[in-house]
């Protein structure tokens, strides 16, 4: 069971480390710079979290070629057995350097002989099957906030981790457990995607050899000031500010 331990969040801000942010962000971005900045009273404050879900697929998929001018060399015989083979899920046996990094591999067909070349003028140009495996990882990404902040800044938020498995050898199971249920949504779809699509190796191309998720979190600190009746945000450990524009042509704030 894949179940998810809640981390208490301990960092606090504090009205006036927040007015701060907020003056710095108009000096910087504001061209009516700090004028109405003795004006703004905060009037209340908030915390919450938000998260963002990441899962990554290692995926190989594999095609047969023909090769002409073949000459003998290392890669003949190096890889045998069944292209379907159960037993690691890879075409011929091919086997990535290592997981979760991409990578193209060739090999020669098993059981494959140079044959010559049927519409070459002197017949001498011999070709070979041999196979390429492609390995590729992909990833998707989910983020989940209450707060109307755009999910941009928690992408460059490094954020923290609460949660992480793997399985380097198949599927990972679903989340459980979890409050957001958006993201335990997206978890246990994916994974009975995946189960549907990718479970029948004898007859797809392409094959998922290991999966890994993880959610990591983010603090939101929202503050409601007195100056326009409106809000502004200092978003994860970075504290990178954000406030909703307001109807000026001059300013984005005030």
């Amino acid at each position: 069971m894949n179940s998810v331990r809640p981390i208490n969040n301990s960092e606090t801000i504090n009205k006036k480390q927040a007015l701060d942010l907020l003056n710095d962000h108009v000096k910087k971005s504001c061209c009516l710079k700090n004028k109405k900045m003795q004006h703004v009273k905060i009037t209340n404050s908030q915390f919450s979290k938000s998260y963002s879900y990441h899962y990554e697929s290692f995926k190989s998929t594999y095609k047969t070629y023909w090769e002409e001018n073949y000459t003998e060399g290392s890669d003949r015989g190096l890889f045998g057995g069944d292209p379907k083979s159960k037993a690691k899920g890879t075409a011929w046996g091919v086997e990535p350097t290592e997981k979760f990094v991409n990578e193209t591999k060739t090999a020669v067909v098993p059981n494959s002989v140079p044959t010559i070349c049927s519409y070459c003028k002197d017949g001498k140009i011999r070709k070979i099957l041999k196979v390429r495996v492609t390995f590729e990882t992909q990833s998707s990404t989910l983020y989940h906030t209450s707060e109307n902040i755009p999910t941009s800044f928690l992408r460059k938020s490094k954020g923290k981790q609460i949660f992480y498995d793997e399985n380097l050898n198949g599927f990972v199971k679903p989340v459980e457990n979890f409050h957001v249920e958006s993201i335990v949504k997206e978890s246990k779809d994916i994974y009975d995607h995946n189960v549907k699509y990718y479970s029948n190796i004898f007859t797809i191309s392409t094959r998922i050899l290991a999966t890994k998720h993880s959610i990591y979190e983010y603090p939101v600190h929202k503050f409601d000031y007195e100056l326009a009746d409106r809000s502004f945000y200092v978003i994860g450990n970075e504290q990178y500010l954000h406030a909703p524009n307001y109807p000026s042509h001059c300013c984005s704030i005030l």
